[in-house]
């Protein structure tokens, strides 16, 4: 997706004015609303003998980006989590999604308040786009109570943390190298990884990795990474022969 798009402000507004971002929150809180309204005019127009239209929700994500749109589309079901014309996946998708509790009702400026049952429609072609992405999420990681190491091991990095120009599955894995923060007994914090998908170096803190992903769930060309890092490692510890001199 090349558009570049409005950052997408997590904290309340509370917390963005002691913090002293209130004209972030400010911004991001007004392209909530446009992104609601955008919802709300598109289910409208693509309803027609008794469907939605499919590919309704693309117009919206092209224009506001995945996470704002899934942004907008939870706090709209957490507005009415009571109705029973919600999908209890949607539900449950909807309250994974962390969304700051706001004085003065501010969190419904931004609710949708199309039909459930066509919102809930909505929700289901946002889920089909995302899809789509192959992200990786904790399903696809090794499941622990230990803490883990992450030296040399392939990492996920939380979607939350991706900028909306590197949504995709091949700029969320890593192949962790170095830094404290792949230990979990360190004080640093600093992963120095690898991306699987183009090779680029990049520091990410250790709070912002998922896990580790499973064996299984690694994907061809990223074990065509693997072997490309591994064989260039080795080339750089073989000894350089030297020619003797009389």
């Amino acid at each position: 997706m090349s558009k570049e798009h409005t950052e997408l402000y997590s904290y309340s507004q509370k917390e963005a004015e002691r913090l002293g971002e209130l004209e972030r929150w400010r911004t991001s809180h007004l392209e909530n609303i446009a992104c609601k309204d955008l919802i709300t005019q598109t289910i409208a127009k693509n309803y027609s003998d008794n469907c939605l239209h499919q590919d309704s929700a693309k117009e919206v994500i092209e224009q506001f980006g995945y996470k704002r749109t899934a942004y907008v589309l939870a706090n709209s079901i957490n507005h009415k989590s009571s109705d029973g014309r919600f999908s209890r996946a949607n539900k449950e998708w909807a309250k994974e999604i962390y969304i700051p509790k706001e004085k003065n009702h501010l969190n419904g400026e931004f609710a949708v308040d199309s039909h459930p049952a066509l919102l809930d429609g909505f929700i289901n072609q946002y889920h089909r786009a995302y899809a789509t992405l192959e992200m990786f999420d904790a399903s696809k990681c090794i499941q622990t109570d230990e803490p883990q190491d992450y030296t040399n091991k392939v990492v996920v990095v939380k979607s939350s943390e991706l900028a909306e120009q590197y949504f995709n599955g091949r700029d969320q894995i890593y192949l962790a190298t170095s830094g404290f923060g792949c230990e979990p007994d360190k004080i640093g914090r600093a992963v120095f990884a690898t991306c699987l998908g183009d090779g680029v170096k990049v520091r990410w803190d250790r709070s912002q990795i998922l896990g580790v992903l499973k064996d299984e769930c690694i994907p061809e060309y990223a074990k065509e990474k693997l072997a490309e890092l591994e064989l260039k490692n080795q080339q750089q510890e073989a000894p350089t022969m030297q020619t003797p001199t009389m």
